[in-house]
């Protein structure tokens, strides 16, 4: 949030531990770790998108984003975002906000209303646990990775306008994630001046937001990235 003290000195992102990337490890990895084969998915290659959303309280703020506070801006750009995603993906919503840190919304299919009304109800204010949100966010993310023995796909979409609370600063979780598993993270930094912790070019997919436009246009390019989505489809 705007009201914490920065980790990030002269703009530059913080250096995160050398790691193998899971891609890298085709002989030795394998993920989930606990395969199941109860609860099986219905389609095993379901695309994942598990959004976190940053309702820390400098998002009440307006500086950035025109006669709007940043959460409304982030609330409108979302909505757009999860009407894109195929009918046919898994979308889930973890949020911090007034209320607290936790799972708003479970991964699945059919629960884009109940994604929307989750998000009208988030509510701008405390701090910004970074690395708790992820851990619980990868978590859920693993859970489905067994119900589908590990295949598909998985995006964990974290959109944050500051640097993480004292003692949440998210680098090792990060380095957990990319290492373990072939989640792929992507990160949108919104209003946010300098670097930030979760700006690791080559590790992670890190954008840069400074306005509602610019933010609608980096949400967009999480699809694109996706090697099943025409990005001639998105009407953002």
């Amino acid at each position: 949030s705007s009201n914490q003290s920065s980790q990030i000195d002269e703009g530059r992102p913080i250096e995160m531990p050398d790691f193998v990337s899971f891609a890298l490890q085709p002989t030795s990895n394998s993920w989930p770790k606990d395969l199941s084969i109860e609860g099986l998915s219905e389609n095993l290659l379901t695309a994942n998108y598990y959004m976190v959303l940053d309702g820390s309280g400098s998002m009440a703020d307006s500086n950035c984003s025109g006669n709007k506070d940043k959460l409304s801006v982030a609330k409108t750009a979302i909505a757009a975002f999860t009407q894109q995603i195929p009918s046919s993906a898994n979308l889930g919503l973890l949020a911090f906000d007034e209320k607290g840190i936790y799972e708003r919304v479970s991964l699945a299919k059919n629960n884009r209303e109940q994604f929307q009304y989750a998000l009208k109800n988030i509510v701008a204010n405390k701090g910004t646990p970074l690395n708790s949100a992820m851990r619980m966010a990868y978590e859920s993310l693993y859970a489905q990775a067994k119900r589908q023995l590990g295949y598909g796909e998985y995006h964990l979409i974290v959109v944050t306008d500051g640097e993480a609370n004292r003692g949440e600063d998210p680098s090792t979780t990060v380095v957990q994630i990319l290492s373990d598993s072939p989640v792929q993270i992507h990160t949108i930094g919104f209003c946010i001046e300098g670097g930030h912790s979760l700006n690791q070019p080559g590790k992670i997919s890190y954008k840069q937001a400074n306005d509602p436009t610019s933010l609608a246009q980096s949400l967009k390019e999480v699809l694109a990235e996706s090697p099943n989505f025409d990005s001639k489809n998105f009407e953002g």
